[in-house]
Protein backbone atom coordinates (compact mmCIF):
# COMPACT_ATOMS: atom_id res chain seq x y z
CA UNK A 1 0.00 0.00 0.00
CA UNK A 2 1.80 3.04 -1.20
CA UNK A 3 5.15 3.27 -2.83
CA UNK A 4 8.50 1.52 -2.46
CA UNK A 5 11.86 3.13 -2.97
CA UNK A 6 13.60 1.95 -6.12
CA UNK A 7 16.60 0.64 -4.19
CA UNK A 8 14.37 -1.55 -1.95
CA UNK A 9 12.40 -3.49 -4.58
CA UNK A 10 12.64 -7.28 -4.76
CA UNK A 11 14.48 -8.78 -7.68
CA UNK A 12 11.85 -10.32 -10.07
CA UNK A 13 13.94 -13.51 -10.23
CA UNK A 14 13.02 -14.12 -6.56
CA UNK A 15 9.32 -14.29 -7.54
CA UNK A 16 10.13 -16.78 -10.30
CA UNK A 17 12.19 -18.88 -7.92
CA UNK A 18 9.37 -18.84 -5.34
CA UNK A 19 6.88 -19.91 -8.00
CA UNK A 20 9.18 -22.73 -9.15
CA UNK A 21 9.55 -23.93 -5.55
CA UNK A 22 5.77 -23.79 -5.07
CA UNK A 23 5.28 -25.91 -8.22
CA UNK A 24 7.94 -28.41 -7.14
CA UNK A 25 6.38 -28.62 -3.67
CA UNK A 26 2.97 -29.38 -5.21
CA UNK A 27 4.49 -32.04 -7.50
CA UNK A 28 6.15 -33.71 -4.51
CA UNK A 29 2.87 -33.64 -2.54
CA UNK A 30 1.04 -35.18 -5.50
CA UNK A 31 3.68 -37.89 -5.84
CA UNK A 32 3.53 -38.65 -2.10
CA UNK A 33 -0.26 -38.93 -2.29
CA UNK A 34 0.04 -41.26 -5.28
CA UNK A 35 2.58 -43.48 -3.54
CA UNK A 36 0.52 -43.51 -0.33
CA UNK A 37 -2.63 -44.39 -2.25
CA UNK A 38 -0.94 -47.46 -3.68
CA UNK A 39 -0.21 -48.62 -0.16
CA UNK A 40 3.13 -48.92 1.53
CA UNK A 41 3.16 -52.65 0.98
CA UNK A 42 3.22 -54.34 -2.38
CA UNK A 43 1.86 -57.86 -2.80
CA UNK A 44 1.49 -59.96 -5.90
CA UNK A 45 -1.92 -61.20 -7.02
CA UNK A 46 -3.80 -59.41 -4.25
CA UNK A 47 -7.57 -59.45 -4.63
CA UNK A 48 -9.04 -56.12 -5.66
CA UNK A 49 -12.39 -54.64 -4.73
CA UNK A 50 -14.30 -56.49 -7.45
CA UNK A 51 -13.11 -59.93 -6.37
CA UNK A 52 -15.43 -62.21 -4.44
CA UNK A 53 -15.02 -63.11 -0.78
CA UNK A 54 -16.77 -65.69 1.37
CA UNK A 55 -17.60 -64.42 4.82
CA UNK A 56 -18.34 -66.77 7.70
CA UNK A 57 -20.10 -65.62 10.82
CA UNK A 58 -22.52 -66.78 13.44
CA UNK A 59 -25.62 -65.56 15.21
CA UNK A 60 -28.35 -66.67 17.60
CA UNK A 61 -31.97 -67.56 17.04
CA UNK A 62 -34.26 -64.61 17.53
CA UNK A 63 -35.65 -64.65 21.06
CA UNK A 64 -33.09 -67.26 22.06
CA UNK A 65 -30.92 -67.06 25.12
CA UNK A 66 -27.71 -65.10 24.77
CA UNK A 67 -25.83 -68.24 25.80
CA UNK A 68 -27.70 -70.46 23.36
CA UNK A 69 -25.51 -72.23 20.80
CA UNK A 70 -24.57 -70.00 17.91
CA UNK A 71 -25.63 -70.85 14.37
CA UNK A 72 -23.00 -70.57 11.68
CA UNK A 73 -23.77 -68.84 8.34
CA UNK A 74 -21.87 -68.10 5.13
CA UNK A 75 -22.19 -65.27 2.63
CA UNK A 76 -20.64 -64.58 -0.74
CA UNK A 77 -20.05 -60.95 -1.57
CA UNK A 78 -17.31 -58.74 -3.03
CA UNK A 79 -14.62 -56.75 -1.31
CA UNK A 80 -16.26 -53.65 -2.82
CA UNK A 81 -19.60 -54.43 -1.15
CA UNK A 82 -17.88 -55.02 2.18
CA UNK A 83 -15.94 -51.76 1.79
CA UNK A 84 -18.98 -49.76 0.69
CA UNK A 85 -21.11 -50.98 3.61
CA UNK A 86 -18.34 -50.28 6.09
CA UNK A 87 -16.85 -47.06 4.77
CA UNK A 88 -20.19 -45.27 4.58
CA UNK A 89 -20.51 -45.74 8.37
CA UNK A 90 -16.99 -44.47 9.10
CA UNK A 91 -17.56 -40.76 9.64
CA UNK A 92 -14.44 -40.42 11.76
CA UNK A 93 -13.34 -43.68 13.41
CA UNK A 94 -14.81 -47.10 14.20
CA UNK A 95 -13.79 -49.58 16.87
CA UNK A 96 -13.03 -53.08 15.69
CA UNK A 97 -16.18 -54.29 17.47
CA UNK A 98 -18.23 -51.80 15.44
CA UNK A 99 -16.50 -52.97 12.25
CA UNK A 100 -17.33 -56.57 13.16
CA UNK A 101 -21.01 -55.74 13.77
CA UNK A 102 -21.40 -53.67 10.58
CA UNK A 103 -19.72 -56.18 8.29
CA UNK A 104 -21.52 -59.13 9.94
CA UNK A 105 -24.93 -57.45 9.61
CA UNK A 106 -24.35 -56.62 5.94
CA UNK A 107 -22.98 -60.07 5.13
CA UNK A 108 -25.75 -61.86 7.06
CA UNK A 109 -28.34 -60.02 4.94
CA UNK A 110 -27.06 -61.92 1.86
CA UNK A 111 -26.11 -65.16 3.65
CA UNK A 112 -27.36 -68.68 3.21
CA UNK A 113 -29.43 -68.28 6.42
CA UNK A 114 -30.74 -64.74 5.90
CA UNK A 115 -34.35 -65.88 6.25
CA UNK A 116 -33.82 -67.41 9.70
CA UNK A 117 -33.80 -64.07 11.53
CA UNK A 118 -30.59 -64.64 13.46
CA UNK A 119 -29.50 -61.88 15.82
CA UNK A 120 -26.23 -60.78 17.43
CA UNK A 121 -24.31 -61.69 14.30
CA UNK A 122 -20.54 -61.56 14.42
CA UNK A 123 -17.71 -62.61 12.13
CA UNK A 124 -15.27 -65.38 12.84
CA UNK A 125 -12.03 -63.84 14.13
CA UNK A 126 -9.95 -65.07 11.19
CA UNK A 127 -12.38 -63.45 8.74
CA UNK A 128 -12.24 -60.12 10.57
CA UNK A 129 -8.42 -60.23 10.64
CA UNK A 130 -8.33 -60.99 6.90
CA UNK A 131 -10.66 -58.06 6.15
CA UNK A 132 -8.47 -55.78 8.28
CA UNK A 133 -5.30 -56.88 6.50
CA UNK A 134 -6.87 -56.63 3.03
CA UNK A 135 -8.15 -53.09 3.52
CA UNK A 136 -4.85 -51.97 5.03
CA UNK A 137 -2.84 -53.39 2.14
CA UNK A 138 -5.24 -51.82 -0.36
CA UNK A 139 -4.59 -48.50 1.40
CA UNK A 140 -8.27 -47.96 2.27
CA UNK A 141 -8.18 -48.05 6.08
CA UNK A 142 -5.64 -47.28 8.79
CA UNK A 143 -5.92 -49.46 11.88
CA UNK A 144 -4.21 -48.53 15.14
CA UNK A 145 -4.53 -49.52 18.76
CA UNK A 146 -5.75 -46.75 21.05
CA UNK A 147 -4.46 -46.17 24.60
CA UNK A 148 -6.76 -48.95 25.90
CA UNK A 149 -5.48 -51.47 23.35
CA UNK A 150 -8.68 -51.36 21.26
CA UNK A 151 -8.22 -51.46 17.50
CA UNK A 152 -9.51 -48.27 15.87
CA UNK A 153 -10.25 -48.07 12.14
CA UNK A 154 -10.21 -44.87 10.09
CA UNK A 155 -10.38 -44.18 6.37
CA UNK A 156 -7.24 -43.15 4.54
CA UNK A 157 -7.39 -40.40 1.93
CA UNK A 158 -7.64 -43.12 -0.71
CA UNK A 159 -10.38 -44.86 1.27
CA UNK A 160 -12.38 -41.66 1.57
CA UNK A 161 -12.00 -41.03 -2.15
CA UNK A 162 -13.11 -44.60 -2.95
CA UNK A 163 -16.07 -44.27 -0.57
CA UNK A 164 -17.24 -40.99 -2.08
CA UNK A 165 -16.80 -42.38 -5.59
CA UNK A 166 -19.05 -45.33 -4.71
CA UNK A 167 -21.74 -43.15 -3.12
CA UNK A 168 -21.94 -40.14 -5.44
CA UNK A 169 -24.90 -39.90 -7.82
CA UNK A 170 -23.84 -39.63 -11.44
CA UNK A 171 -25.46 -37.46 -14.11
CA UNK A 172 -28.31 -39.17 -15.93
CA UNK A 173 -28.54 -41.80 -13.19
CA UNK A 174 -31.98 -43.02 -12.26
CA UNK A 175 -30.50 -44.44 -9.06
CA UNK A 176 -32.87 -43.98 -6.07
CA UNK A 177 -31.45 -41.88 -3.27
Amino acid sequence: MGWVRGDQTVDPSIYKEMDDLRKENQQLKDKLTEVSAKGALAFENIADLDDEIEIIGCGHEQGGEIFSPSIRWQAKTTWRDVFKGLSSKCVSVLSENEVNSIVAANAYSVSDRKDEGLTSNILEDEILHTIRAQFRVLGLFKVKANSYGLMIWSLTARGESEMLNSLVVRKGSSQPI
